[in-house]
């Protein structure tokens, strides 16, 4: 059930949000500009959850895999990565020998409550069951199938 439906009987409910991160959400076209006075030449990345204009005012915008990519590419001297402090460890992890700068004074607080434990025991038991309308689950494999082809 989306929200905004009334629940019947177990039906399942998502509690949802209009399609904005609340970590994304924090990082500002102000955020960019320190740092390109404080570091010239930075390469800013956002993830494209980033506000629309914190996008527009960035060197790169994608998601964590691309970001790697254009970080392992680019020569630029330094990069601001605008994204959860976690998912930027992963950045920093696979490009070891590049200057990267963050804000980590922006942790999600739901990154956390997944476990690799948990994701195992759902697939083994089947205890989380979701129940997508066959109308619905085109439209979002559509969605998935876009977002792989990046």
């Amino acid at each position: 059930m989306i929200t905004g439906e009334k629940p019947t009987g177990d039906a399942p409910v998502i509690i949802g949000w209009k399609g904005r991160c609340e970590v994304h959400e924090r990082f500002t076209v102000e955020d960019i500009t320190n740092a390109r006075r404080q570091f010239p030449g930075v390469a800013v990345i956002t993830h494209p959850e980033s506000p629309p204009a914190v996008v527009d005012a960035s060197d790169f915008s994608g998601g964590t895999v691309h970001m790697v990519d254009y970080v392992k590419k680019s020569t630029a001297p330094h990069f601001l990565i605008l994204t959860e402090c976690s998912m930027a460890d992963n950045i920093i992890a696979e490009a070891q020998d590049k200057d990267i700068l963050r804000m980590c004074s922006i942790r999600c607080p739901h990154m956390n409550q997944i476990t690799l434990e948990d994701t195992l025991k759902s697939l083994r038991e089947n205890v989380f069951v979701i129940e997508v309308p066959e109308e619905i689950r085109i439209r979002a494999l559509k969605s998935v199938e876009r977002m792989l082809e990046f």
